[in-house]
């Protein structure tokens, strides 16, 4: 365990914030906003690497008692962010080790942030626990979760742990664009500036999104408000897009001239299933497989606006901004408006 200060000794400190998973992709940005907002911020990461984005910084595994209770001393609020996050198509013993990172240690922070005093949490899940409750339509907070994978049930089992201590508030998070982008949709970008913008199926099924400056925003209102009696939030932006909508963006973002190739849902799935029999037959694990279109086909529709509705708040961070931002990051397009326009909405 160490402990680190980047802090201006000056200076009057304000209202002291915790975050877990610092050094990711969103909390790194989370980190930066909250800052820009008044907050000061204390990073909390496995190592030290990447924690000079706060004011101060502690070294704190999530299964470390001890030193979570330093990364919790005399905060008045706790971000936890730090999880391990869905992997496709993951091998068996990710399983156990789900249930280590996000459910043991998300009560190891709780336990911790309640020993010392914090008086509010926010416990980063995802929209990824309603699972097939999506084949329902648009789901809301009322929405009743049924995760259908590993890491969907461990955010849920983890939500329940929240749960138990009355400081605690839950986010279910959507996909979160911006800096550090990954997986999908990181593919689909690069794929982008290259000319192709692959689309298995009519695009019609829906997605839901945020950028991560919106994010951080609303997560800086909600600290200076007052705790609300709801307990469970659905965290988006306030538009539901469709595959053919989020792929038009991204080729505007990218410059305009990426095709969007068609490809037939029900060929590709058996043209998979076959890649998987061939290496099943090897007694190998096959790299891509059925799973891939249906986890590109699948729809993901989620109401968002209750939050936003609770805090007097729209998003400020438009679809084509946020992929711009990702893209500038990746080194595929000079993006300097678009990157002042995050800032500015942070």
């Amino acid at each position: 365990m160490e402990f680190a200060t980047h802090q201006n000794h000056c200076e009057v400190i304000p209202q002291t914030v915790a975050v877990t998973g610092a050094t990711g992709a969103v909390g790194r940005q989370v980190c930066l906003g909250l800052r820009v907002a008044g907050f000061h911020v204390r990073a909390v990461g496995r190592s030290a690497v990447g924690l000079d984005i706060a004011d101060e910084s502690v070294v704190a595994d999530l299964d470390d008692t001890r030193a979570l209770a330093t990364a919790m001393s005399g905060a008045a609020a706790v971000i936890h962010l730090a999880a391990l996050l869905h992997i496709n198509n993951p091998g068996s013993d990710i399983k156990q080790k789900y249930w280590q990172v996000n459910v043991a240690g998300s009560r190891h922070v709780c336990e911790a942030a309640s020993e010392c005093g914090v008086k509010r949490v926010i416990l980063a899940s995802t929209i990824n626990v309603y699972g097939s409750a999506f084949q329902q339509g648009v789901v809301n907070e009322s929405t009743a979760p049924c995760p259908i994978d590993w890491y969907s049930e461990s955010k849920l089992a983890a939500e329940e742990v929240g749960l138990t201590f009355p400081n605690v508030t839950i986010w279910r998070l959507a996909a979160v664009l911006g800096r550090g982008l990954k997986g999908n949709y990181r593919t689909l970008l690069k794929l982008g500036r290259y000319g192709v913008l692959p689309c298995i199926g009519d695009g019609s099924n829906r997605r839901t999104l945020i950028h991560a400056a919106d994010l951080s925003r609303l997560i800086a209102a909600e600290l200076k408000a007052d705790p609300s009696t709801q307990r469970i939030w659905n965290v988006c932006d306030s538009t539901i897009y469709s595959l053919n909508e989020i792929l038009a963006s991204i080729r505007e973002a990218t410059g305009g001239r990426a095709r969007i190739l068609r490809i037939p849902r029900n060929m590709t799935r058996s043209g998979l299933g076959v890649v998987e029999a061939m290496f099943h037959a090897v007694r190998r694990k096959a790299p891509v497989g059925r799973w891939l279109v249906d986890k590109m086909c699948e729809d993901v529709a989620v109401d968002g606006s209750a939050l936003w509705r609770e805090l007097g708040m729209a998003p400020a961070v438009s679809l084509v901004d946020g992929w711009r931002d990702a893209a500038g990051e990746l080194n595929l397009i000079e993006t300097l408006e678009s990157a002042r326009h995050c800032q500015r909405a942070a």
